[in-house]
């Protein structure tokens, strides 16, 4: 085979990753440079093993560039630098080999989890059933099983040391069973009469297989339990064709468990859609078999057959074999139709279509003749109507008539029929009708050869096909399945598993000419050589058999040859490597040099296998290599593999492909950069092998390095590409260690010596002098060296002479170092000798200190002290050259910039060796300073020196710090203190005294100044007391006090000024925070309407800016709340109250004390005294009066108190001494209402009456609520109800209307007595009650109550109708009625008043109605109403089930007119002008109603039940169980009934139950049957007949089938007279059968001996059939012959599925007596009203010998 056709297997890559990182990882992140993970599923753990092994894991180690160098400088080199690089290419190889075995490990255990992962979530649904995976688990249910155990290879990964799922899960445990019985083969594997009729026992002749012998062959229907999954047909080649294929029986396989095999058939094979679609498919196929038959093959006693227009003709007698035989004498065949064409052919075609051809007959007689045209007798041809040119059939001389030749094929075969044409001629003639393709050829030989590959890889072979004739369809199977029943059950359209081969595709098209690629998959499990036929089926029925051929191998590697000394035995204890083979020693080099040998390796398998060397550390061993490997699976499994970036061996080529069985070179070499020991492992990995545990070579994953194996990148592709496509299998490829080689080298450092180390100089060396040390270099290295001296120049020369050399091994070398110093200084360098076979040069380091002139001066400072400005003074130093050496000095002052006050003399000169020179310095003060410098001395190539020169010159002067002395906050009559500082800016002390104030404004102030005299220290800064004190208001500026200092010509002037202030008081209100501070326009208006019962509080703040002492008072004119003192014990805390302080135990009162009170009493008791005056508000003041200090903020709290709504406005009056009063007005505007309702409610939603849910026929509900009124006002209220607006009710506003008072007041509405204290109003804290306050009062005493007081205002609830104007006007009828409607008017306005409202419902007083309309609740009082619900006044229709309604009912109160308004500081308003209070009211009217579930399953029986066992009439019935459930509030009351044939259950069985009550949200169950009676049959022959029966109708399928289907429903009558119904089904499958083959024909027999045919029965309906046979009467003359039938009645069981075996073959017997035809007809009918089928059955008897049966 072509190497390009042949592809090798490379590792999947795999994209899983791992679920995340460990804690290890996630707490313990690495303090290095290395690039952390980017995510928590990562699987780079590199930075772990950098920050575990440091150095070790990150040195770089040999990469394929530095390989690659190697082997190319190792061309022309020594053997043993071959072998270094040969070695370092192998120890590569070998780590790549690890690195890839532990990435298989690595895949293994993630397609594991995916495999797991995909069977538990399967395991998962079929657990779950119809619930969700979400929801299964939000149940608590238990957990289905984990199939990770299954999908992991346990021995891969105990071979690695890693935990297996059986070291934690425990084995499952192993139940008791019994032992499997035997059992016979099923019923659809046992041969049939239709099997046997439809396939030959002949194979069909392709020219490729030998003849097979005549005997016959058993035929068995069977199935592959291990065929693909499809369960439909090839159309192509289905054995329903017509085809002679032979089918073989099913070789027994041992561990064949038929009941297993039909447990998979079953459950995964064919599920319910699919058996329904096989079904239809089969019922399709039958149509084109069971068309109508033709009249002409009616019987001549069948009314709708006709007779055939043949003659007679004459016959003769002869004897054959001394019996005597009847022949018909010949005539000649003289036809007068001639046919055109003569014989119809068809070329193409395509199963499954219909093709049409016109045959033509033409008359070529002189006369019009009749003619007559039979049908083909196959079912693949059929004829059309005849087109005649005239009527009655005739064609006239020359005329023809035109046939359409249908034909049908449903497989690619060749047909051939004949249709036959009678005519007026002697003989009737026949016409061939032929279909026939050209035969394809295809180009494949008989072997196909798949070459060699390895023990559990793939390996793929292309085989090119081209077709050479016509147009073929191929199937390819196994020989062991050949011939085969059913083509789609036992072949997989994409691929052909044949033991280790795997051929694809299985079905392919070619068209004639054009070509096709066969793809051939090898993939052996073991060793050895493996041979597999196939066979190749046409869809013309030709079949062929292939051989496929493939040798498997492992892969192996030999080590042949070593280079300079071979391979080395480890001496005693030495420590070698635990796993190599092989070991290899170099001798000792120097650094940077190497030695290469040559190794030689020998690929001795036939297949290419890709290669890495890896060079890795060792892991070392004391033991002897014989007791290493005889541990070897031991230590192996523990061992860990890291590679060594610094070795020092390389082997070349690292990578690469090994030839198939031929020896390859490496060159290893050892090239030692540093010194010491070197100790490597070379492996030689091998990659690209499979998975294989018969395998002995070791399995390892060592690290991936920057340079792993390149040349199997374009393998590894290819591979990806063909495991995609095998997409069934699962095959895990590996890295195997071919060759494991053990190097050592040794690296011997260079010993050079320099003698000394070091060149010391003591001392200090002069400028410019050469000084000269003595140096010796010692060699004693293994070989000579050669050296070069490097020269210093910076600063300073310093030199070796010689400066180049040669140095033998033991010898030494006499040297000079050379010292010039050029600057002084400190002199330190490095000398370095740079030698040639070394990589760092020797250093000589050289320490010298290099002196010039030295000046120095010999005091320490120059010190003039003070000086007074004006007089000079002089001072003398001494300077002194202490050196051998002539200095040049020069003395300068460098930090003046004007020296002129200096005189040096002499300022520069020269000094001789150890000279001297005294030097004048003179000072001539110019200006008041302190000097402070520095002289320096400077000396040529030589130290400079300095010292220090200090003088202060001064004169005296004082000041004042600041003469401006500002004065903040002075207040008129208010003594200001301040403070002032004298300074005295010299070293000279001296007096001061101050003078008299001078100033304009002297006169209007009184300053004091302390102290007012005298002395000023040096540098002394004096504090001075100011103190000032004004008469008058305004500014002070023109105030000046004189200071007069001695020793100045002027004195010093202090100036005073400041800005004297009046009283002033600020008052601001803080109101929520928000404050005003003016004075002017300054109101107390809340922001927002205030809430009736809330205190919110307000403060007044008066704030004295001034120093000025004043006293206060405020006043209210109108509000002012009455004084308040407690007498409990108990103090009331306002809303300053701390959580944690209400949380405390708070005294228990005493009761046993008539004034001990409760906190809420206390509360309740004081806002009673703060409204007593009965107007609805009280202000209270927390203060009234007082002093107010200077710079003072006073806060006065004020309280709001209400309980009636209304506007409210009043004045705060503040006084305050010294200015003028203060009026500040006060407006409170209070909204809300003070009526609450005794209902519980929540906290900002209106309380809710809820009547809950009632039947729709149900008396009226009463509901009482009780109103209480915490004003001191009378409110009269008016009801009005208004149901919520639908959600469709597009109206948006409601205009309102009404002519003077909109709710006047009534004649009939009295006001009740008012029996609530007024001294129990409870309060809370901080607000009054809400409306939603529940009262505590038992519900009987509040029953008792609420019917006292509606016996004081007993009246009809007025009538009231639904309002459906669109305005929903709200006009209250009594302003359009007399006085005869019962009002009290008192004024009559003449206005008409409009409002609009927002639209929220309409006006209507059904099904809520309030009984009182209008009621007054007296001041502090309580009054009872009453709400109804009236379910009857509501209809519901018949389909609603229930009807929700929401209602409310709006109260609006009104006032009288004397509490209205008073004077100008309460407004009130009422009726329509505020809000009505709102009570909101909810329920629901429902009709009985049941909720039935059923059991999820259908009614279901089959006719034949009504027979028993002894065909004795009897009645069958099926029971399902109902739930019936009241999902309602309320107990419902109903009756059962159903009708026949349908029953309900209980105990016994009945049409109609008695009552049933079922109770609110129960259930009951109960049971409702149907049965089968002779009723049922009757039902049967009704429908037939075209009766209509009344829930019963007659259904037929597309299988052929019939079935009764009966309708009725279950009634559920409730008491009230309505009723719902539950519609029930049930189904009767009838009887119906077929037979196949209705002729029998027998042909001619030998007289006297039996011969046996066989027909089939089969039922095709779920149901039972009793069956007979019976004969025409005088059907034929038995003398003739005898037909026997067995059996002859039977029952054949029913049809559920397509395992089932509903047939009876019926087995007839022919004797023939007489030489002459016999014909006889039968029917078989049914007990059930089947469909009878008619069997012929004919034959004819002979004395020739031929027909006898031996």
């Amino acid at each position: 085979m072509d190497r390009s056709e042949t592809e090798v297997i490379a590792p999947n890559s795999i994209d899983e990753q791992p679920s995340g990182l460990s804690d290890y990882v996630l707490n313990n992140e690495p303090s290095l440079n290395s690039a952390n993970p980017s995510s928590n599923t990562a699987q780079d753990v590199s930075h772990i093993l950098t920050d575990i092994f440091k150095s070790l894991y990150t040195k770089k180690c040999f990469d394929k560039e530095t390989t690659d160098n190697l082997i190319q400088s190792s061309k022309g080199s020594s053997g043993h630098h071959k072998k270094c690089i040969t070695q370092l290419k192998q120890v590569q190889e070998e780590y790549k080999e690890l690195f890839n075995e532990y990435e298989k490990v690595e895949k293994h255990i993630m397609q594991a989890r995916a495999r797991a992962y995909s069977a538990d979530t399967r395991n998962l649904k079929r657990a779950a059933g119809e619930l969700s995976a979400e929801r299964y688990a939000q149940l608590g249910l238990p957990a289905v099983d984990t199939s990770f155990r299954w999908c992991v290879d346990e021995k891969l990964l105990t071979k690695h040391h890693l935990i297996v799922p059986s070291q934690i899960f425990p084995p499952p445990r192993q139940r008791g069973l019994n032992a499997p019985k035997e059992c016979s083969a099923p019923r659809f594997l046992q041969p049939t009469a239709s099997s046997q009729m439809r396939f030959s026992l002949e194979q069909v002749d392709d020219g490729y297989l030998p003849k097979p012998n005549s005997k016959t062959i058993k035929k068995t229907l069977t199935q592959d339990s291990r065929g693909v999954e499809d369960d439909g047909h090839l159309s192509s080649l289905s054995g329903d064709s017509g085809i002679n294929l032979s089918v073989s029986s099913h070789e027994s396989q041992p561990g064949y468990d038929v009941n297993t095999f039909r447990k998979n058939k079953w459950r995964q094979n064919m599920n319910q859609h699919e058996r329904m679609e096989g079904r239809k498919a089969l019922a399709n196929l039958a149509e084109r078999h069971e068309f109508l038959k033709n009249p002409r093959f009616l019987p001549l006693t069948d009314p709708r057959g006709a007779k055939l227009l043949t003659k007679g003709q004459n016959q003769y007698s002869s004897y054959k074999a001394d019996r005597c035989v009847f022949e018909n004498i010949p005539t000649s065949n003289i036809q007068y139709f001639k046919s055109i064409p003569e014989v119809l052919t068809f070329n193409q075609w395509k199963v499954g279509n219909v093709y049409e051809s016109v045959l033509e007959f033409r008359n070529e007689s002189a006369v019009s003749r009749q003619i007559r045209v039979l049908p083909p007798k196959t079912a693949y041809f059929s004829l059309g109507l005849g087109k005649f040119p005239g009527s009655q059939g005739i064609v006239a001389p020359g005329m023809s008539a035109h046939f359409c030749i249908r034909f049908m094929p449903d497989a690619l075969c060749d047909y051939e029929d004949q249709v036959e044409v009678i005519s007026q001629a002697g003989t009737p003639w026949q016409v061939t009708v032929r279909a026939q393709r050209p035969p394809p050829m295809l180009t494949l030989t008989e072997t196909l050869q798949c070459g060699h590959c390895l023990v559990g890889g793939i390996k793929l072979t292309r085989l090119p096909i081209k077709n050479m004739g016509g147009k073929g369809r191929f199937c390819l199977l196994k020989k062991s399945s050949w011939p085969a029943s059913n083509f789609k059950t036992i072949v997989n359209p994409s691929a052909l598993e044949v033991g280790v081969f795997q051929v694809r595709p299985a079905l392919f098209d070619i068209d004639s000419g054009e070509s096709t690629v066969l793809e051939l998959y090898f993939s052996p499990s073991r060793l050895g050589v493996f041979r597999e036929e196939i066979v190749m089926v046409c869809d013309n029925c030709q079949v062929k058999t292939f051989v496929i051929e493939g040798c498997a191998e492992n892969a192996s590697v030999r080590l042949v040859s070593v280079s300079d000394g071979g391979v080395s035995e480890p001496r005693l204890g030495e420590i070698v490597d635990t796993t190599a083979n092989h070991l290899i020693r170099y001798e000792p080099l120097n650094a940077l040099s190497f030695y290469i040998k040559q190794l030689v390796v020998h690929n001795q398998t036939n297949v290419e296998i890709p290669y890495t060397w890896h060079v890795l550390k060792p892991n070392l061993s004391s033991r002897p290599r014989d007791l290493i490997g005889q541990a070897e699976d031991e230590t192996t499994k523990n061992l860990d593999f890291y590679p060594d970036e610094e070795s020092p061996f390389v082997i070349e080529p690292a990578n690469g492909v090994m030839e198939p069985n031929k020896q390859h070179e490496f060159f290893l070499s050892f090239a030692p950069r540093t010194v010491g020991k070197h100790h490597n492992v070379l492996h030689l990995l091998l990659s690209g092998v499979p998975t294989n545990d018969d395998d002995e070579n070791v399995v390892l994953k060592p690290p991936m390095t920057a340079g792993s194996n390149e040349s199997t990148t374009s393998a590894a592709r290819s591979i990806k590409s063909v495991e995609r496509k095998m997409s069934n299998r699962s095959i895990e490829y590996r890295e195997v260690i071919g060759l494991e080689v053990e190097v050592k080298g040794e690296c011997v450092p260079y010993s050079i010596l320099l003698n000394p180390p070091a060149v010391l100089v003591p001392g200090q060396v002069l400028e410019a002098h050469t000084i000269r040390r003595p140096l010796q270099v010692l060699n004693y290295s293994m070989s000579p060296i050669c050296f070069h001296w490097l020269m210093e120049t910076t600063n300073c020369i310093v030199a070796v002479d010689p400066p180049v050399g040669r140095v033998d091994p033991g010898e030494l070398i006499e040297l000079e170092v050379k010292i010039t110093g050029s600057k002084p200084g400190k002199l330190e360098t490095v000398l370095k000798c740079v030698v040639e076979q070394m990589e760092e040069p020797l250093l000589l380091p050289v320490e010298a200190t290099i002196k010039g002139p030295e000046v120095i001066i010999e005091d320490s400072k120059l010190d003039f002290d003070l000086v007074q400005h004006g007089f000079p003074v002089t001072q003398f130093i001494v300077i002194r050259n202490v050196t051998q050496l002539t200095a040049n000095w020069i003395l300068s002052l460098p930090d003046l910039e004007d020296s002129s006050e200096f005189r040096i003399s002499p300022s520069r000169g020269e000094l001789l060796s150890l000279q001297s020179c005294e030097v004048e310095v003179s000072f001539y003060p110019a200006v008041q300073r302190s000097l402070n410098t520095v002289l320096k001395l400077d000396v040529e190539r030589g130290a400079s020196s300095c010292i220090e020169v200090f003088a202060e010159v001064q004169t005296p002067k004082v000041c004042f710090i600041e003469s401006v002395l500002q004065l903040d906050e002075t207040y008129l009559r208010t003594v200001k203190i301040a403070s002032a500082q004298l300074l005295n800016q010299t070293a000279f002390p001296t007096e001061f005294h101050f003078g008299a104030v001078t100033g304009e404004q002297a006169s209007v102030c009184d300053v004091q100044i302390t102290p007012n005299s005298g002395m000023l220290n040096p540098k002394q800064m004096l504090e001075l007391k100011v103190e000032i004190l004004s008469k008058i208001v305004g500014d002070l500026n023109q105030i000046y006090l004189p200071c007069i200092v001695d020793g100045m010509e002027e004195a010093i002037i202090l100036s005073i000024s400041t800005f004297v202030h009046d009283l002033k008081v600020d008052f601001s209100i803080d109101n929520g925070g928000k404050s005003v501070t003016t004075c002017e326009g300054l109101e107390l208006k809340f922001s927002k309407p205030l809430d009736i019962g809330s205190t919110p509080k307000v403060e007044l703040v008066m704030e004295n800016r001034t120093a000025i002492y004043t006293t206060w008072s405020i006043s209210m004119k109108h509000f002012m709340a009455p004084p308040y003192f407690a007498k409990s014990e108990y103090r009331c805390e306002t809303s300053g109250v701390k959580k944690a302080d209400r949380l405390q135990l708070k005294q228990t009162p005493n009761l046993a004390d008539p004034d001990s009170k409760t906190p809420a009493n206390v509360l309740a008791e004081k806002v009673q005294h703060m409204l007593s005056d009965g107007n609805g508000l009280g202000f209270h003041l927390s203060s009234t009066m007082g002093v107010l200090m200077p710079f003072e903020t006073k806060k006065i709290e004020i309280t709001v108190y209400s309980n009636m709504w209304g506007n409210y406005k009043d004045i705060l009056t503040c006084s305050v001494k010294g200015i003028d009063p203060v009026d500040i007005p006060l407006e409170v505007d209070v909204r809300g209402w003070p009526i609450s309702f005794k209902l519980p409610a929540i906290e900002g939603r209106n309380p809710t009456i809820r009547f809950g849910s009632h039947l729709n026929n149900d008396p009226p509900v009463q509901r009482t609520v009780r109103i209480n009124n915490n004003s001191p006002c009378d409110i009269r209220i008016d009801w009005r109800t208004y149901n919520h607006a639908s959600s469709d009710d597009k109206q948006l506003v409601d205009f309102n209307i009404w002519y003077g008072d909109a709710f006047p007041l009534r004649k009939n509405t009295h006001k009740p007595p008012n029996r609530r204290k007024t001294t129990t109003t409870q309060y809370q804290v901080d607000r009054l009650p809400s409306l939603s306050d529940s009262s505590d009062e038992d519900d009987d005493v509040r029953d008792r109550k609420d019917k006292a007081l509606m016996s004081s205002n007993s009246a009809a609830p007025a009538d009231c109708t639904c309002q459906h104007s669109p305005a929903s006007s709200t006009i209250d009828d009594s302003a359009f009625h007399s006085v005869e409607d019962s009002l009290q008017i008192d004024e009559v306005s003449d206005l008409v008043h409009v409002k609009l409202d927002i639209h929220e419902g309409d006006a209507c007083d059904i099904p809520h109605e309030v009984e009182n309309k209008q009621i007054i609740v007296p001041s502090y009082g309580e009054v009872a109403i009453t709400i109804w619900l009236k379910p009857s006044s509501i209809q519901l229709n018949k389909n609603e089930k229930q009807r929700s309604f929401g209602s409310y009912i709006l109260g609006y109160m009104s006032l009288e007119q004397d509490v209205k308004a008073v004077d100008d500081c309460i407004r009130r308003e009422d009726g329509n002008s505020i809000n009505p209070v709102r009570l909101e009211m909810t329920s629901v009217l429902r009709h009985g109603i049941i909720d039935v579930e059923d059991d999820d399953k259908e009614f279901v029986l089959e006719l034949s039940d009504i027979l028993d066992e002894e065909g004795g009439l009897t009645e069958n019935s099926q029971i399902r169980s109902f739930v019936l459930r009241n999902s309602t509030l309320s107990t419902m009351s109903f009756r059962l009934k159903v009708q026949h044939p349908f029953f309900l259950f209980k105990k016994e069985e009945m049409q109609e139950t008695s009552t049933i009550y079922l109770p609110a949200s129960s259930n009951t169950k109960i049971k409702v049957g149907f049965k089968v009676t002779i009723d049922t049959y009757n039902h049967l022959i009704q429908c037939r007949q075209g009766k209509e029966i009344k829930g019963v109708r007659l259904q037929s399928s597309c299988e052929g089938t019939e079935s009764l289907i009966y309708n009725n429903s279950l009634s559920i009558n409730f008491l009230n007279g309505s009723s719902t119904n539950h519609p029930l089904e049930a189904s009767v499958f009838i009887p119906e059968f077929t037979l196949r083959g209705p002729d029998v024909e027998f042909g001619k027999c030998f007289i006297g001996q039996p011969v046996y045919r066989d027909v089939v029965l089969r039922n095709l309906s779920p149901s039972k059939c009793y069956w007979s046979l019976d004969e025409f009467p005088q059907s034929y003359d038995r003398k003739l012959g005898e037909f026997t039938f067995k059996p002859r009645e039977g029952v054949l069981p029913p049809f559920i599925s397509n395992f089932d075996d509903p047939t009876v073959i019926i087995s007839i017997c022919f004797v023939a007596k007489r030489p002459q035809p016999v014909k006889s007809k039968y029917i078989i009918t049914g007990k059930f009203g089947e469909y009878g089928q008619m069997l012929r059955v004919s034959g004819i008897g002979s004395y020739d010998g031929a027909h006898e049966k031996q």
